[in-house]
């Protein structure tokens, strides 16, 4: 089992300019892991996630965007041992499905997975890094999403998710 806190963006693109109005939002993550041995220190890691991810945006009026997500990753990696310790690496891809979310610019509110914004499914890459002493587990991580997350498609107006993680964990 794991749980955590996240600080996520995106980023966002018009042509080949970058949005610099567009800051990070908090959220958390909770879940339940597999780490499957396939060759001396190889492991491949995956889990069921549930995370919620967001972003602000400075414009003539702050909008806040929250979507919460079901995600899986599925990564493989070293995991050197030392004693009681464990030093797991691990890189590889999520993909993520919208379950809800609201989007708020202080004046109305509305659904963060409508066409007004976001697509329900995105995909990306994912890496981490962590410690672990007898059943505890401590890591962190970070995630870059691969898919224009934007619901209308525009051809120059790209977005997509950025996620760093820290998780506390214990295995049973």
């Amino acid at each position: 089992l794991k749980a955590g806190v996240n600080l996520s963006t995106v980023e966002a693109r018009a042509g080949n300019a970058r949005a610099n109005n567009i800051e990070s939002s908090a959220g958390f993550h909770t879940g339940v892991t597999l780490d499957v041995s396939i060759a001396p220190q190889w492991y491949l890691f995956t889990s069921a996630e549930y995370t919620v991810k967001g972003f602000e945006i400075d414009q003539s009026r702050y909008t806040t965007v929250n979507a919460s997500y079901l995600q899986f990753p599925l990564t493989i990696g070293p995991q050197f041992e030392f004693g009681n310790w464990t030093i797991p690496f691990h890189i590889g891809f999520y993909y993520a499905y919208g379950l809800a979310g609201k989007a708020n610019d202080g004046s109305s509110e509305w659904d963060t997975f409508s066409k007004k914004l976001l697509k329900k499914s995105d995909f990306g890459f994912v890496g981490g890094v962590g410690i672990g002493w007898r059943k505890l587990c401590f890591s962190m991580g970070g995630e870059i999403g691969l898919v224009n997350i934007l619901h209308e498609n525009r051809d120059d107006l790209t977005m997509n998710n950025i996620n760093f993680t820290v998780s506390v964990g214990y295995k049973f």
